[in-house]
């Protein structure tokens, strides 16, 4: 005969025992080494969410150094661009700069030259004319048939490609030294640079007693330098000043006048300008 009341308590005990499994939060990971060692590890659902958290978290971070990284590259290639733009544009006015000078040199040496023959043309008048039918009529000169010496100064040419202005004489510290300085420009900028020699030449008064000064030191020759390569060298592409020291000058009230002289490299005269001394002294 079945027992009741046995049948009933095995019964709760096997429903009480399913109920026990079955809330179980944890999972055991059991590792099986080759010589049979078992090891067991127990993960809770606590640890698969903290793992899956720095996952989602170490992605993140990913991601967003990604995005930030090609953003920073995407702005820079941006500033390089505007920097060439930028680089492009200077040169254009820089160049734009650069014609505008040369315009301007021309147009001043356009209006020298135009006021200078303006002035001579004045000057001469009638005596143009006469000076004309002289020149004529005049037998042309013997040819000579050796070659110039070498150093020796050329003949003058017709054409000049400088010119020089704003002579200045001043004295240094009370010594028998005078500084001066002067202005030499190119005037034809359209064939580039310009190369020479210059001289400054003192001329005494009369019964002074002083003799003739020059800078750079040289002999002269019916009053102008003897030999153009002892010179001050100079190579322009717009303007040059040339300084220089007269030593021996106890005073330059005793000289009258002062004449710039310019040669070309290959010894062609270029310009012989004279000042009047009194009247480019510095005070």
């Amino acid at each position: 005969m079945e027992n009741p009341s046995r049948n009933m308590a095995q019964q709760s005990r096997v429903k009480s025992t399913a109920r026990k499994y079955k809330n179980q939060t944890r999972w055991t990971l059991l590792l099986v080494g080759d010589l049979g060692k078992v090891a067991s590890f127990q993960i809770t659902k606590l640890l698969v969410l903290a793992l899956l958290a720095c996952l989602a978290v170490g992605l993140s971070i990913f991601v967003y150094s990604v995005v930030s990284y090609n953003l920073v590259r995407i702005e820079n290639n941006k500033l390089k661009n505007d920097l060439d733009i930028l680089s492009a544009s200077l040169k254009g006015v820089e160049k734009d700069r650069e014609e505008a000078l040369v315009r301007l040199m021309l147009r001043e040496a356009s209006g020298e030259l135009t006021a200078e023959k303006a002035s001579t043309d004045s000057e001469q008048g009638t005596e143009g004319v006469a000076s004309e039918v002289a020149e004529r009529t005049r037998p042309a000169p013997a040819k000579s048939s050796s070659p110039p010496e070498a150093g020796k100064l050329a003949p003058p040419v017709s054409t000049a490609r400088v010119s020089v202005e704003n002579l200045e004489i001043w004295q240094e510290s009370g010594d028998n030294k005078f500084m001066f300085q002067f202005l030499v420009k190119n005037i034809d900028r359209e064939r580039g640079k310009v190369a020479g020699y210059a001289f400054l030449t003192l001329k005494p008064e009369e019964g002074s007693g002083e003799s003739s000064r020059v800078f750079p030191p040289i002999p002269l020759e019916d009053g102008k330098p003897s030999s153009f390569e002892k010179g001050h060298h100079f190579s322009i592409a717009r303007y040059t000043h040339i300084r220089g020291t007269l030593i021996d000058v106890s005073t330059i009230q005793s000289f009258r006048a002062a004449t710039i002289w310019v040669y070309s490299e290959s010894g062609d005269f270029q310009v012989k300008k004279t000042f009047d001394v009194s009247g480019v002294l510095r005070s």
